[in-house]
């Protein structure tokens, strides 16, 4: 997580559920600036930069090949990318899906956010202390 400053975590109800993509973005993004205005660890009133659905993507991608996690074709299959290990040819006659060991890494991944949320996970990196900013249903 060094460099990117916060992991949020949403609680109560899934904002996800239901309802359309950019209306659940539109929520968090204003649940995130009252959260943000909130703040009592110097980050009062500061705007988060502008970002987008698929930027939580390439987070998770990045975060999961930064700590291995999991190699990277798993890592690749679990974002349902067609590039590098199952490219060209070998993504001709390779069609295995991979689902144990995404399985597995995504627990490993769920296990490295729960402890980050509990404040019981190693830092990687002095930015990562206090990078959790909760967000209570609005």
């Amino acid at each position: 997580m060094c460099g990117r400053p916060f992991l949020v975590r949403v609680s109560g109800r899934s904002i996800w559920r239901s309802e359309s993509w950019s209306k659940a973005k539109a929520e968090l993004d204003a649940r995130i600036a009252k959260a943000r205005v909130e703040a009592p660890n110097g980050r009062s009133g500061k705007l988060m930069p502008a970002w987008t659905l698929h930027d939580l993507r390439r987070s998770f991608v990045t975060h999961i090949n930064e700590r291995k996690l999991a190699p990277p074709h798993v890592v690749e299959a679990i974002a349902n990318h067609v590039s590098g290990h199952l490219a060209g040819v070998t993504g001709t006659y390779n069609r295995a899906q991979y689902l144990t060991e995404r399985r597995e890494a995504l627990e490993r991944w769920g296990a490295r956010v729960a402890a980050l949320m509990e404040g019981t996970a190693e830092q990687g990196c002095a930015a990562e202390a206090g990078a959790i900013v909760s967000i209570s249903p609005g």
